[in-house]
């Protein structure tokens, strides 16, 4: 008689037994078996980096805040690990930033980029409230991906920044 146990590691690997024999191993994240479509990644905003000389406050958690009164463009670094051309190669974004102007909203784009140089897809969306969010973006065999996004600067002595970013690549 067969049976199969699924033991699932709270963060760590879930392994599927069959008999006496280990025949998978399911990445898991918080005990829930995780998308195997896909390969998220998050980012804190402290991995954004602003313009050489710009005037920055990082705190503990991870938020970088723009402490300049003008607005500043950032570049948040995102890491692929697939390599193959497809047609939705990243199949969501989302960018989550503290907007702390009345006036002017983050704005952020996301491009994908040739190897090479040349051909450039992008996507660009702003929000007042900070909640940025991008869906299907293709991607180039071999490129890379580009974040960019425009903070504004204080207003009032309250500053905006990013808390978080998320990418999630199709595998």
């Amino acid at each position: 008689m067969k049976y199969s146990i699924l033991c699932i590691i709270s963060g760590a690997f879930s392994f599927v037994l069959t008999s006496s024999v280990a025949v998978a191993a399911v990445p898991t994240v918080g005990g829930i078996v995780a998308n195997l479509n896909q390969d998220g990644k998050t980012y804190p905003g402290t991995m954004c980096l602003p313009a050489q000389g710009a005037k920055v406050v990082n705190n503990t958690t991870g938020v970088l805040y723009n402490n300049s009164n003008s607005p500043q463009i950032w570049t948040c670094p995102i890491v692929r690990d697939v390599m193959k051309g497809q047609r939705n190669g990243i199949t969501t974004a989302v960018v989550k930033g503290i907007d702390r102007h009345p006036f002017q909203n983050i704005t952020c784009t996301l491009k994908s980029m040739k190897f090479h140089g040349g051909r450039v897809i992008q996507k660009t969306d702003n929000s007042a409230d900070g909640n940025i969010a991008f869906q299907g973006l293709k991607s180039f065999p071999n490129g890379y991906y580009v974040l960019r996004c425009k903070v504004p600067g204080k207003f009032r002595n309250r500053r905006s920044g990013i808390r978080v970013y998320r990418i999630n690549e199709k595998l």
